[in-house]
């Protein structure tokens, strides 16, 4: 299975993408929220929650990780430099995910499970 965001343009050619190119000079490249910021893969499921820290999934020997999200089983897709991560049932099929920060995560789902590598 392809990871998001690949062969976007093909699948979705009416949409558009936002552009560095704004005409203010702004460091867009730069974390905004500073080194406090944790990137976090959130997983909902049949209203079921679960949070995977990117520095958790660094942890991790093989990918996909094979987790349980409430009921059903997930597989948490990450991939390494560049960093990206997406998650799918485990035929492959996309389930709803966010990439986002775990604290913002955490303020949105307060209950929501947090992974943790083995």
């Amino acid at each position: 299975m392809k990871p998001p965001g690949k062969d976007w343009k093909e699948q979705y050619p009416e949409t558009l993408v936002l552009s560095l190119k704004t005409g203010f000079l702004r460091p867009y490249h730069e974390d905004p929220y500073g080194i406090c910021a944790v990137r976090a893969l959130g997983v909902i499921v049949g209203g079921s929650t679960k949070a995977y820290s990117f520095e958790q999934l660094k942890k991790g020997k093989t990918f996909p990780v094979r987790d349980r999200v409430g009921e059903q089983g997930v597989l948490a897709h990450f991939r390494k430099g560049p960093e990206k991560a997406w998650a799918t049932d485990v035929e492959g099929k996309p389930v709803e995910f966010f990439l986002t920060y775990l604290r913002a995560w955490e303020n949105f789902y307060p209950d929501s499970e947090i992974f943790e590598a083995p």
